[in-house]
């Protein structure tokens, strides 16, 4: 009896895992190429952020000793 029970629960499972795999692999085939483009801009706008808190940095160390 106990080996049965186990066996169902080895199916139940194995079947579970299946699923999740079937699901994990279609959902990657949804998943669109990356475009050279968005890459493009992506790198752009990462230029932009560095740009930025470079800035902001320069900013906050000045601020410091104007009010000395």
């Amino acid at each position: 009896m106990w080996t049965a029970i186990a066996f169902i629960v080895a199916i139940v499972f194995i079947s579970d895992v299946i699923k999740q795999r079937y699901k994990f692999k279609k959902h990657q085939a949804n998943l669109p190429e990356s475009n050279p483009a968005d890459l493009k801009k992506i790198e752009e706008l990462e230029r932009r952020i560095q740009s930025l808190e470079t800035i902001v940095i320069e900013l906050e160390k000045t601020e410091r000793y104007r009010n000395l």
